[in-house]
């Protein structure tokens, strides 16, 4: 072992002193400075969790946990950033109070990313300076340079503006113009050199979920990422490419016109 957790081309180091265990026989509580492979104690009412690391595979294309509005639930924006070696890096914004999840505050707070190309789902339960060592600490393998990654048709979908908080202004999206913003995205056709990815988490980025007919979990997301330093798309099932200034005002008139 080289002291890094490794799933597919994800890898993150162990924290000096931490403990890393596969699921346990029985059911427990996890201790202090523990890393969980493949399963996550993180939503077990149960315990209190304390500087707690799990790291899974998920099976399949799926939206970051919770990310999608069902039946009303909140929906919030989307953080992108990009990770050492190129690969995306998703996880959800905070509230008002806190917009950057990566912010300086007292209590550990767990966050989440989605490495998708690497098919990484990773849960954090740590501190700022931990959070931001462990963070730090990940890397990526490059990924062959292409379009954005899509399937063929579209059903429906939401689009999630880049806002701190999204819920009162995701809009849902019909058929006939989930098929309108799939043809717009299958239009942008330059792809973005390796060492030239971009994003930060503190640049905007609006998110498009669609939905093909054959559902959920096989649905399209792509984030795009608007700033003053980074102009970039990617999708959940791979490919990255550089946008038009002004896409995301674009794709929000296309899904909200009668």
């Amino acid at each position: 072992m080289d002291g890094r957790i490794h799933l597919g081309g994800f890898s993150m180091a162990v924290p000096d002193g931490w403990s890393v265990v596969g699921k346990p026989a029985v059911d427990g509580c996890i201790p202090a400075k523990t890393v969980t492979l493949g399963w996550s104690p993180v939503h077990d009412g149960r315990c209190r969790l304390d500087r707690i690391i799990s790291v899974s595979g998920e099976g399949g294309p799926r939206p970051v946990g919770g990310l999608v509005t069902i039946a009303g639930n909140p929906v919030p924006a989307i953080a992108q950033f990009t990770l050492p070696g190129g690969q995306p890096a998703y996880t959800g914004m905070g509230g008002h109070d806190s917009p950057d999840p990566f912010g300086a505050r007292p209590d550990p707070r767990t966050v989440s990313l989605d490495i998708p190309w690497s098919n990484a789902f990773v849960e954090l339960n740590l501190g700022h300076d931990d959070l931001t060592r462990a963070i730090a600490s990940i890397r990526t393998t490059p990924m062959p340079p292409g379009v954005l990654t899509l399937h063929t048709e579209a059903a429906a979908g939401y689009f999630v503006p880049a806002t701190e908080e999204a819920s009162t202004n995701v809009v849902d999206v019909n058929e006939a113009r989930a098929m309108q913003v799939l043809a717009r995205l299958r239009a942008l056709t330059e792809v973005v050199p390796p060492g030239q990815e971009c994003g930060t988490v503190d640049d905007p980025a609006a998110a498009i979920y669609l939905f093909p007919r054959h559902g959920f979990p096989s649905n399209d997301l792509v984030v795009i990422t608007e700033s003053d330093t980074c102009a970039q798309a990617t999708s959940l099932l791979g490919g990255r490419v550089t946008v038009p200034r002004g896409l995301v005002d674009e794709l929000r008139t296309m899904v909200s016109a009668p």
